[in-house]
Order: C-alpha cells, then structure tokens, then sequence
C-alpha cells in the first residue's frame, strides 16, 4: 500500500445544515443534560419506529441577526441570573424579554419606559 492509497476521496459533496451559534450552544446544553437535541430529529433504528415522532421534532427556522449593543453591569447580572434561573441562552433571554414587550400595547410599553427612566 503506498501513501496515495491513504488519501480520503470524497464521492459525494454534503450537505451540512447551517446552524446559528446560540442554537448550537443550547442545543448542547441540552445534550448536556440528558434532553433531546432541538435541531436534529431524532435517528430513527429500524424496527423501533414510534407514531409521531417526526411530527414531535421541532425545527428552528428563524432567522437571526448579530446585534452589537451596551448594558450596564447591573443589567448584564440580572440577564446572566435569568438566564442561569430559566435555563436558557443570554440571547435566548434577550429574545424572550423583547418578544414578551412588543406584544404589551403602546400604553403598557410607555409605563415600562416611563418607569424605567425615571429609576435609571
């Protein structure tokens, strides 16, 4: 066997699902503790197929962004301690908290605002 023979040939190109960094880290947070994977369904072994399991596998379509903003020191520990308490991503968090604001009505947003200015 010469050295050419030990060179991996590639027959066929594939294709890898693209996967945004905080997808991957809560996907392996999950590994971590023992859940099941949110971006991959789940390998299926012959003969031990169960009805609906490929209905129950969720797909993170979404499209995300980088974002570059500032937060106080204060504001970043309450943000580490939610996301530590709820067990989700800092940006996962973030999402959370900006999703939940934007369906409050107009009124209710300017309280927070309000509330909040006149605190900070």
């Amino acid at each position: 066997m010469g050295m050419a023979d030990l060179k991996k040939s590639y027959s066929k190109q594939c294709n890898l699902t693209k996967i945004e960094v905080d997808d991957f880290i809560d996907d392996a947070e999950n590994y971590a503790a023992g859940l099941p994977s949110l971006l991959f369904a789940p390998r299926i072994i012959p003969g031990c197929e169960k009805a609906g399991d490929s209905a129950n596998a969720q797909a993170l379509t979404a499209p995300r962004k980088n974002a570059t903003f500032s937060l106080n020191e204060g504001v970043v520990e309450q943000l580490a301690h939610a996301s530590k308490m709820n067990k989700v991503s800092k940006s996962k968090m973030v999402r959370i908290l900006v999703y939940q604001f934007a369906k409050l009505s107009a009124q209710q947003q300017m309280q927070i605002v309000e509330q909040f200015i006149s605190e900070g």
